[in-house]
């Protein structure tokens, strides 16, 4: 598990020496393990002497209940959502104090999105994650503040009382807005998917130019789905608020 752990969204291959300067152990330890998982099927080689996940895990992951019925009922609504706007449509849920990316669907000509399924966003600078951070506990909100909200951009807010506003203002209006707060040129909007007890089981978001993005319909549309994708996850039917 300390191996698998040292991959991420944001190094998906690592060598020998990364693995063992990430988790500690001695290199002969590490060879004998790393070997046991390419066996296995949990790590496969990569080009230049690395090492990266392989299939196996991603079977396993494939299996866990909840997330593939999220992902199942959402994919089809999502490719229509980026049919409608040509840009990013990301499914998340909130996974500690981030948000874990469960599927995304995009194209050639959208906007650049720095995210892929598996990977992890802030809570505190992306939509996705303050639409769920705003439905979450208001322990979970004190957690994120005290542990540094790190700056991405000029835009990224850095300032818990701040960012508390910005969630009140996500909770009223139903969906949380972020430009230009992860990075550079884009603005997102993002809504939750809620349970019947209004907590926040995923979320729904789409990224795209913030100079092309006409972001009242796409709130709109976002809010919509989600809203029907809650229904369908709880298996029950009731008005909107």
């Amino acid at each position: 598990m300390a191996i698998i752990n040292c991959f991420t969204g944001q190094d998906p291959a690592l060598t020998l020496a990364e693995l063992q300067d990430r988790t500690g152990l001695p290199r002969s330890t590490v060879h004998r393990l790393a070997q046991e998982l390419l066996d296995w099927g949990g790590l496969e080689r990569a080009p230049g002497g690395h090492y990266r996940v392989g299939l196996r895990l991603y079977e396993l992951g494939m299996m866990a209940p909840r997330q593939r019925r999220l992902r199942e009922l959402a994919l089809p609504v999502m490719e229509d959502l980026y049919l409608a706007t040509g840009d990013n449509v990301h499914l998340g849920v909130l996974d500690g104090t981030q948000v874990l990316v469960v599927e995304k669907v995009t194209g050639l000509h959208s906007a650049r999105a720095p995210s892929s399924p598996g990977g992890r966003l802030p809570l505190h600078a992306t939509a996705i994650g303050k639409a769920l951070l705003a439905f979450s506990p208001a322990s979970m909100i004190d957690q994120v503040i005290a542990s540094g909200l790190e700056a991405f951009t000029d835009w990224t807010i850095t300032d818990g009382e701040l960012l508390a506003d910005d969630l009140a203002r996500t909770r009223e209006r139903g969906y949380a807005v972020a430009y230009q707060e992860r990075s550079w040129g884009t603005a997102s909007v993002s809504a939750p998917i809620l349970d019947v007890h209004d907590a926040a089981v995923a979320a729904l978001s789409v990224v795209g130019d913030k100079d092309r993005m006409n972001v009242e319909a796409v709130a709109t549309a976002v809010c919509s789905v989600a809203f029907m994708l809650g229904h369908e996850l709880a298996g029950v039917t009731r008005p909107p608020a």
